[in-house]
């Protein structure tokens, strides 16, 4: 009984990750002919996530569910980057605020914010914290996005201080 249980697991997690591999082939089809329109692209991710409200919460929800995928990470970041959706006057269009969206708890607890900074997705990082994210949240071991930002090497240092800035205009 338990080994059909973990097949039909397995296979459930299979078709989600295809599924997740079509739509990255389809935004990486969208970036490559550019003559296509942005309502294309919010027609891909309402097609993907026909249950978010808005393109910032299917962002987030992709972004989510593909943290070990950096392709889908680096279209997520120039989606973000080509709809402009980090524009305050494109927030203030918003028919309803970026903190009110409700994430589930699986969601807040996957450190989105610190694998923003670590990974250097410098779009999906400010549309999380816009979006509400805690920038006091912790990992296990005790780190926050700020100490996170301070100690990786990976990022250049004017946007690590521009990283840093944004942490601490949003209460770090």
């Amino acid at each position: 009984m338990e080994d059909e249980s973990h097949k039909r697991r397995e296979k459930s997690i299979s078709l989600v990750e295809v599924r997740l591999q079509e739509f990255g082939t389809q935004l990486d089809n969208f970036f490559k002919n550019s003559n296509q329109s942005p309502e294309i692209l919010n027609t891909l991710f309402q097609q993907y996530c026909p249950s978010s409200s808005s393109i910032y919460e299917s962002i987030i929800y992709v972004y989510s569910n593909s943290l070990n995928k950096p392709r889908i990470n680096k279209l997520l970041n120039k989606t973000i980057e080509y709809l402009h959706l980090n524009n305050d006057e494109n927030l203030l269009k918003n028919p309803y605020h970026l903190k009110e969206i409700k994430f589930n708890e699986q969601i807040e607890q996957c450190h989105l914010l610190h694998d923003a900074i670590i990974k250097n997705y410098e779009n999906i990082f400010q549309l999380l914290l816009k979006s509400g994210f805690n920038p006091n949240s912790l990992l296990s071991d005790h780190k926050t996005p700020l100490s996170i930002c301070v100690v990786t090497n990976a990022i250049d240092p004017r946007k690590r201080l521009e990283y840093i800035q944004l942490l601490i205009e949003h209460g770090a």
